[in-house]
């Protein structure tokens, strides 16, 4: 009837159709991971792994970086506890529910907390676990380095020093920087000095091998320059065995040097070894065995410049050396082998030995005294001219003058005196052509010995310019090369320079451990290096060549131009004696073949045998051959000719 007013049937309809805005949706359930990704810590990667792609190796040893960013900071860092030897990440945390009984954990506990000292406290006990680790690393040549202060940038282990206060790990061309800030020196209320900062630091560095005596650590091994060589030599046992028996036997300290020097030849040949044999844990004991002979004869090849096309060495001397020294190294095996009875490694150094007599000279040293022999070949003879050595003499004498009288007006002026030092110095080996080594290492005990008595019965076979020379000249004996007894003629000029500078010795600032005549200022305990003041007072002085004067070259001057004198075999003796070598070597390395005498002397001989006058000349002296009419004959026909 009325169907506009029937009430329709409503439609039932739930929450979510009638209020579709206001209805909650159910949550979905994610897990922490999804939900604060940036919050959650990885699971930590240990820093034992090799997948440290940041990390520059070298002999398989790693130094961290530093992961952080400008705009992030990673906390990866982990250091070593001193007591159990693993890594934490709160390493102070850790100390103090582990370790707090321990003396130095409760000493920092005893301190106020977030107080400096306490975390400088806690800072220098964390580098103790960390230098603990780190010198583990560097012995087995495994594993990673913990530097104190990590960079960026890739690094290699033989860049890093611990400090030798607090035993961090720091660049060692930037340890000087660190030692201003160190906390080990702000704990303990002291000042850094200066010094060889590198030195002291390498000091701290372990090493393997024999007992190492604390002299041979002082003045070898800290007295190495600081780098790749010297840091793996402390590690090579049998490096280390000829290094010390060097030292025994070479006592003075400028034949230090020298010891140095022949362990670095060896852990180069070492390093050129674990190329070649493509081994990076290879020492020299490894190396010397039959199996490794040929291994070894390239190594020192490479080394030492070898061109096997020329058959020649870019550095001859030290194929030669390298074979000496190996050679020592291999009787110091065989000796430990004796002494520790091992039989197996006694027949490897008889069968290296033998290897070395047979096949050495062929493979190496042949080929390394020859080009040793040619380089001298055609080379020019640089002597010291004659006026100039005069200049130098006159220069020296006035400059003598000059600081006498400035040390005798003021007698603790210690320019003044260092001054004559090196004047009185110069002249001495410009008059006896001395080494310079020799002449620079008299020492205060040794000048008390000088004297000026002769024997009278020689006196009396003397002329009376003799007897003369022996009242003018003072004579003092002295250890020359190899032990020898060298003599020095001291004038009366020198000699009173001499006593001149002993006298006010104590007056200036002269160190009283300093034990030699031409000693440095304090706080050095080292003459004066004579080679140096040479070549200074040559330029000085302004000679035409100032670079021939030196010690060396004076001595062949006299040498060479004591052929002129016609000097006899027992004159001769007397000579080679006074420059302090036997005469065979004064003939064959001093006494040159100056090319004019050559000229002179054998060209005379020529000559006579092209004219055919060799009867003409018969028991005569090559000085009394003289056939110059006919050689003045035959060049001026020559110029007819050529005119």
């Amino acid at each position: 009837m009325h169907p506009g007013n029937i009430k329709k049937k409503s439609k039932t309809v739930n929450d979510k159709e009638m209020y579709p805005g206001n209805i909650k949706k159910k949550r979905k359930t994610v897990n922490d991971k999804e939900m604060y990704p940036g919050n959650i810590r990885k699971k930590r990667k240990t820093v034992n792994d090799k997948e440290l792609n940041n990390c520059e190796t070298e002999d398989n040893i790693y130094v961290l970086t530093s992961r952080n960013t400008s705009s992030k900071r990673i906390w990866d860092r982990h250091n070593f506890c001193v007591y159990c030897n693993m890594q934490y990440a709160k390493l102070p945390r850790h100390f103090e529910r582990k370790h707090s009984s321990e003396i130095e954990v409760a000493q920092i506990l005893s301190l106020p907390k977030k107080s400096a000292k306490r975390s400088m406290m806690w800072g220098l006990l964390k580098n103790k676990g960390n230098h603990a680790h780190n010198s583990e690393v560097l012995k087995s040549g495994k594993g990673f380095l913990i530097p104190g202060k990590r960079t960026i940038y890739k690094t290699t282990p033989t860049e890093y020093l611990p400090c030798c206060n607090c035993l961090a790990y720091y660049k060692r061309n930037e340890i000087w920087k660190h030692q201003k800030s160190c906390p080990a020196l702000a704990v303990k209320g002291k000042v850094a000095k200066g010094g060889r900062i590198q030195g002291k630091c390498s000091l701290i560095l372990s090493t393997e091998g024999p007992a190492i005596s604390s002299e041979f650590q002082e003045n070898i091994l800290n007295k190495m320059n600081v780098d790749r060589i010297s840091l793996l030599i402390r590690n090579d046992m049998l490096i280390l065995n000829y290094g010390k028996r060097l030292f025994s036997k070479f006592t003075e300290y400028h034949q230090f040097q020298y010891c140095s020097q022949k362990m670095r030849e060896l852990r180069r040949l070492v390093l050129e070894l674990r190329e070649v044999h493509a081994n990076k844990n290879m020492y020299l004991n490894d190396a010397i065995c039959p199996q490794n002979f040929n291994a070894v004869t390239e190594s020192v090849r490479k080394l030492a410049g070898f061109d096997s096309l020329q058959n020649k060495y870019k550095i001859p001397s030290l194929a030669i050396k390298l074979g000496h020294s190996l050679k020592r190294c291999c009787s110091i095996k065989r000796a430990i082998a004796l002494k520790s009875r091992d039989v197996a490694t006694q027949e490897q150094c008889e069968a290296f030995e033998n290897l070395c007599e047979i096949e050495w000279p062929d493979e190496v040293s042949n080929h390394a005294w020859s080009t040793l022999y040619k380089q001298k070949w055609n080379k020019p003879i640089m002597l010291p001219l004659e006026e100039d050595v005069v200049a130098l003499n006159v220069f020296l004498k006035k400059k003598s003058k000059e600081c006498s009288e400035k040390l005798e007006a003021c007698k603790s002026d210690t320019d003044a005196w260092y001054t004559l030092a090196k004047v009185t110095l110069c002249q001495l080996i410009l008059f006896n052509r001395k080494r310079s080594g020799e002449a620079e290492r008299i020492g205060i005990e040794d000048w008390a010995n000088v004297h000026s008595e002769s024997s009278k019965d020689i006196l009396k076979s003397l002329s009376k310019w003799e007897k003369c020379l022996c009242k003018k000249l003072k004579r003092l004996e002295i250890m020359g090369k190899r032990g020898r007894k060298v003599p020095i003629l001291i004038p009366e000029a020198i000699f009173g320079s001499i006593q001149l500078l002993i006298v006010t010795r104590t007056n200036v600032d002269i160190s009283k451990d300093n034990k030699f005549l031409f000693a440095v200022p304090a706080p050095s305990n080292r003459p004066i290096r004579s080679s140096v003041c040479i070549h200074k007072f040559a330029l000085e002085c302004g000679v035409n060549k100032p670079q021939n004067l030196t010690a060396t070259r004076l001595r062949k001057h006299i040498a060479t131009f004591s052929q002129v004198f016609n000097l006899q075999n027992n004159e001769l003796d007397i000579l080679a004696t006074f420059m302090g070598h036997d005469i065979n070597v004064h003939r064959n390395y001093y006494r040159l073949p100056e090319e004019t005498t050559q000229v002179v002397k054998v060209g005379r001989i020529l000559l006579a045998l092209e004219k055919g006058k060799t009867f003409d000349f018969k028991n005569k002296k090559l000085d009394e051959i003289e056939i110059s009419s006919e050689f003045e004959a035959r060049r001026s026909t020559l110029q007819s000719l050529q005119s």
